[in-house]
């Protein structure tokens, strides 16, 4: 998943585009360590460019939320694409993470 990082009024938001998939686990670690040593303490995954998310993505998402949570930061998942959303849905990630339309 290519991605940018944009912040605004102390809020991160990365906005992803194309697959969320098992390659994007050295990415999105290095991603991660950026954002758990930022000064925001809300972060927001703009979903609505991901035309696509494997088992290994969700697992991807679910790590992004439980590290984040541990710094004491908050992840939110915002306007999924028609596909990723249906992907979240069955997976139950709105169960486990806040997911806004």
């Amino acid at each position: 998943m290519e991605h940018a990082v944009t912040t605004k009024d102390g809020v991160i938001t990365v906005s992803g585009k194309g697959n969320l998939t098992f390659e994007d686990h050295s990415s999105v670690t290095v991603l991660l360590d950026t954002l758990c040593s930022s000064n925001s303490v809300a972060i927001i995954l703009d979903l609505q460019q991901v035309v696509a998310i494997d088992s290994a993505g969700i697992g991807l998402l679910l790590l992004m939320n439980d590290r984040l949570k541990a710094v004491g930061k908050t992840l939110t998942l915002c306007q999924p694409s028609a596909t990723a959303c249906q992907i979240l849905d069955v997976a139950k990630i709105g169960e486990l993470i806040t997911m806004k339309a």
